[in-house]
């Protein structure tokens, strides 16, 4: 099975609308995915709320710029970290269908 790496780019992002795209990816089945989280130079950073939500339900890591880099080079930092054959952006907010 094909991997996909799915980057989530964040900027000071709300927990709420970060937690409804998890939960989005979390309910694609039939697919190999990892969640790379690139964050560009928040005045907070959500890693502990992200691993105490996901845990070990999927492959995930962080790619979180020190200072803001802009949107450009914040998916460019999550790109390095990526391992799929194919690659998703994707904001908070943003959510992928679920089942039918």
């Amino acid at each position: 099975m094909t991997r996909v790496s799915i980057i989530v780019v964040t900027y000071n992002a709300k927990w709420e609308k970060l937690k409804l795209t998890i939960n989005s990816i979390l309910l694609q089945s039939g697919i190999d995915y990892e969640i790379i989280f690139a964050d560009d130079g928040s005045a907070y950073k959500l890693n502990e709320k992200i691993q105490e939500y996901i845990q070990n339900n999927c492959i995930y890591r962080f790619a979180d710029s020190a200072k803001n880099v802009g949107t450009v080079m914040n998916i460019l930092n999550g790109v390095e970290k990526a391992e799929g054959e194919y690659i998703k952006v994707i904001s908070p907010g943003d959510c992928f269908y679920d089942q039918l």
